[in-house]
């Protein structure tokens, strides 16, 4: 969002006549860029293309935005793409008795990777049992120059050292392929809604088993049952069930992930076809103006 400004600058400065893409990956307060957009469009910027990579990031923009400011933006949803590709090392990672639980997210309060940790804790002699020894932890701290975000990630290293758990292991940040190459079972622990959720897309192409607490955009990809798990925070009873159920029944697990990668690949191949169908209707618009111009 910031780039938004940088550009919204040179374009009053230069005065360019041109068409401005905005593409909205997080939640946007429409208010705030109110002014810019009403300027732009003053000094001649018709055209301004708000994509919003989620329906939930479009509700809190629409929201945020008064009728006018919406009425002069064109406004779509267009999704993320994963771009993970398949490999051989996904099928194969499940011939085992011995299964990796992951996060994969910044290190930020909001992420609640926190309640994760207690639930492995609380619950570690049960879930060594059934043959889960490891909660890998993927990530750093995000925005460096934020206190809030410093203190949660030593807080969290400070909590695993208290609780005496050597099967807690913070692993840095690393390659998706890398990650889910060896997790088995991912928990998705956002305790606020999140725009989207991209990496849900990454555990079902990947087959391995998702559990969201699917607020914000993560809903409009998770089912619970047929492609992934939905879990409150906190709710340790149903997502030690939920684990129990995946990883003691293998036709039960091999059921839900074909249902997740069969999603995965449908969502995706429906997000890329509307990116295409959106830019094929852009250059017809073009090719028009430019044949009524002549």
């Amino acid at each position: 969002n910031k780039a938004l400004i940088v550009a919204s600058f040179l374009i009053l400065i230069h005065r360019w006549k041109c068409r401005l893409l905005w593409h909205l990956r997080d939640y946007t307060d429409g208010s705030q860029y109110s002014p810019i957009l009403k300027l732009m469009h003053q000094v001649g910027i018709k055209e301004v293309h708000v994509l919003c990579n989620s329906e939930s990031v479009k509700e809190k923009f629409c929201g945020t935005s008064d009728k006018l400011m919406r009425e002069q933006l064109n406004i779509e949803v267009l999704y993320n793409l994963s771009g993970l590709k398949s490999n051989e090392q996904y099928y194969q990672k499940w011939n085992t008795n011995s299964y990796v639980l992951s996060t994969a997210s910044f290190l930020s309060p909001w992420k609640g990777i926190h309640w994760v940790i207690l639930f492995y804790a609380l619950n570690r002699k049960y879930l060594n049992e059934i043959g889960i020894h490891e909660l890998r932890i993927y990530g750093n701290t995000p925005y460096k120059n934020r206190q809030e975000h410093k203190s949660y990630s030593h807080e969290l290293r400070s909590l695993v050292s208290k609780l005496h758990c050597p099967g807690i292991k913070f692993m840095g940040n690393r390659s998706v392929d890398e990650i889910f190459k060896e997790t088995h079972m991912l928990i998705h622990s956002s305790i606020m809604p999140e725009p989207f959720g991209r990496v849900l897309l990454e555990g079902f192409k990947s087959n391995t088993i998702v559990f969201s607490t699917s607020l914000g955009g993560a809903k409009e990809v998770i089912e619970s049952g047929k492609h992934g798990h939905a879990v409150f925070a906190h709710h340790s009873e149903k997502l030690k069930n939920l684990i129990k159920l995946v990883v003691c029944d293998d036709e039960e697990r091999k059921r839900q992930i074909n249902s997740a990668l069969q999603f995965a690949k449908e969502f995706e191949i429906e997000a890329e076809k509307k990116w295409l169908e959106y830019y094929e209707r852009r250059i017809r618009i073009d090719l028009a103006k430019k044949q009524k111009e002549k």
